[in-house]
């Protein structure tokens, strides 16, 4: 998780799972430029309680 003073990205983003389709909101430090950053995005999404997520998609949230 990021620091309060430390600058993050908002992602919105969309997946599937074994059972389900879903949504989230997540925040990155960086951008998702690459394989390595959706594998970073799929641990969140392993973390936060979904089984085998296959990420579809992400639209960064601009500000």
């Amino acid at each position: 998780m990021a620091h309060a003073d430390t600058p993050t990205i908002r992602y919105f983003i969309t997946f599937t799972t074994d059972q389900r389709c879903g949504n989230a909101e997540i925040r990155l430090t960086h951008p998702i430029r690459s394989g390595a950053d959706i594998k970073v995005v799929t641990q969140i999404l392993t973390r936060s309680g979904c089984h085998h997520p296959v990420v579809l998609g992400w639209q960064r949230f601009e500000q």
